[in-house]
């Protein structure tokens, strides 16, 4: 039975253009490309590019740019976070352009000048069922699927960017070209899905699309492009052509890599804010792993019940000899096959839980909240207990924890995990701050020590 962490699949989807790479330790290892436009052409892909790639049993990401998915600007008003979901879910509603149910994702972005607004993604829920019943045909589990402008966004760090800078990002592709526009601090200004090939067409269009671009961009956010930055895989004479034309610094990563989108969305988390997957399929590969650690579990202690339960059989009747002290020892033995018992019936129950929850597509929240905490923490605070309980269709938490170093330095700390903590793709609220426990220590001359304690309650939906 399988336990190790699984294998990593990335695809790049784009416009009809596959690319498959699988990861081993973060690495590429093995590629595949195919020429695939419908979900029937990519169920006979799969068919070949799983075995040629060694890629069985593994968890699959795809950044997917097609029909079946399209990109809204909208402006939104000042709202809290919770009401920000909702708001955005009925304009998604209104969006759509057929009766069909829809799934949506959405970042955060500019509407026009010092407008806040978002970017929203939507996509058929039908294709997703669908591609997810071809990946599960497989015996592959998709935890990932992003819209390439989301990954797009997320590259602009390594352009050493600042939270005002704006960056021109093109990405090239054998049928399509796309132009994002976005500040530093991530907010997506625009994006445009260009018909233009980088195999087949003259870098002068190119050319004349980033200067359109950058002229949109100044009449309708009243801004200066400051970069042009070139991701992916590009022709390596396309920068110097670029810095020819343009007085504005050409920037170029990973122009050797074919397969970079691919391998981009197998290294992200399945949290990332642009998935687009029904939240119980980004994690299900965790609740498949409980599973087969209890059933393993429930073996063994059915298998140590067993052989007690001989070994008494086998002692009681080859022992009358020394009957007293034989019976002495066999209530002892009874006492722990009945223990083991009672052990075994809690996990085949727990078991039972899992499986409901899986049935009945319950969200596991406590268990990823609490896997995403150690990301969370920074490094001198430490968390000595944590507390998840759920009541009245809300899920409560505790976190109590000690902050290690001078106590002046620490509340910066904690306000980072507390911004953190509202980050999650969950609407966290903090209902008592670190600040109450702190500033009770503090009054008990806590600020004299090097650890002192905290404590953080709060709600998640």
């Amino acid at each position: 039975m399988n336990l190790h962490h699984p294998k990593q699949l990335g695809i790049s989807w784009i416009q009809g253009e596959l690319k498959a790479t699988l990861l081993n330790e973060g690495h590429n290892q093995t590629y595949y490309q195919a020429s695939v436009h419908t979900l029937s052409q990519l169920d006979i892909a799969l068919a070949l590019a799983i075995p040629e790639l060694g890629a069985e049993g593994a968890d699959v990401s795809i950044v997917y740019e097609g029909s079946e998915l399209s990109h809204h600007f909208i402006q939104t008003p000042p709202l809290s976070h919770r009401d920000l979901l909702l708001y955005i879910a009925n304009r998604a509603e209104q969006e759509k352009i057929s009766n069909e149910p829809i799934l949506h994702s959405f970042k955060r972005s500019l509407s026009k000048k010092n407008s806040d607004g978002v970017i929203l993604h939507i996509i058929n829920k039908t294709f997703v069922d669908e591609l997810i019943a071809i990946c599960q045909h497989h015996r592959i589990s998709i935890t990932k699927l992003i819209p390439l402008s989301e990954i797009m966004s997320l590259e602009a760090f390594r352009f050493n960017t600042d939270n005002q800078e704006m960056i021109l990002m093109v990405a090239m592709f054998e049928t399509i070209t796309e132009i994002m526009v976005t500040r530093g601090d991530g907010k997506v200004l625009f994006l445009r899905d260009l018909s233009h090939s980088i195999e087949h067409d003259s870098v002068d269009r190119l050319i004349s699309e980033i200067n359109r671009s950058m002229l949109y961009a100044n009449q309708q956010f009243d801004i200066d492009i400051d970069k042009i930055a070139l991701v992916g895989n590009t022709p390596s004479a396309i920068p110097e052509t670029l810095q020819q034309h343009f007085s504005l610094p050409v920037e170029n990563t990973q122009s050797d890599n074919p397969y970079f989108w691919a391998h981009e969305a197998a290294l992200l988390s399945p949290a990332v804010e642009g998935n687009m997957l029904p939240i119980q399929f980004q994690f299900e590969r965790i609740g498949m792993r409980i599973k087969r650690i209890l059933t393993i579990a429930i073996a063994i202690a059915f298998l140590i019940a067993v052989g007690l339960t001989i070994n008494i059989e086998f002692e009681t009747h080859h022992a009358e000899i020394q009957a007293k002290q034989q019976r002495s020892g066999l209530k002892g033995l009874i006492m722990t096959q009945n223990r083991l018992s009672q052990k075994v019936t809690a996990l085949e129950n727990l078991d039972k839980r899992i499986q409901e929850l899986q049935n009945s597509q319950v969200y596991p929240i406590a268990g990823w909240f609490l896997a995403e905490l150690p990301a969370l923490l920074p490094e001198s605070l430490v968390l000595t207990d944590s507390l998840i309980h759920y009541e009245n269709k809300q899920w409560y938490f505790t976190l109590q924890g000690k902050a290690l170093g001078k106590a002046s330095l620490a509340p910066q700390q904690l306000n980072t995990l507390e911004n953190n903590l509202k980050t999650l793709p969950l609407t966290v609220e903090v209902t008592q701050s670190w600040q109450d426990t702190w500033f009770y220590h503090i009054q008990k001359g806590g600020h004299n020590t090097q650890e002192t304690a905290f404590e953080i309650h709060g709600t998640m939906q």
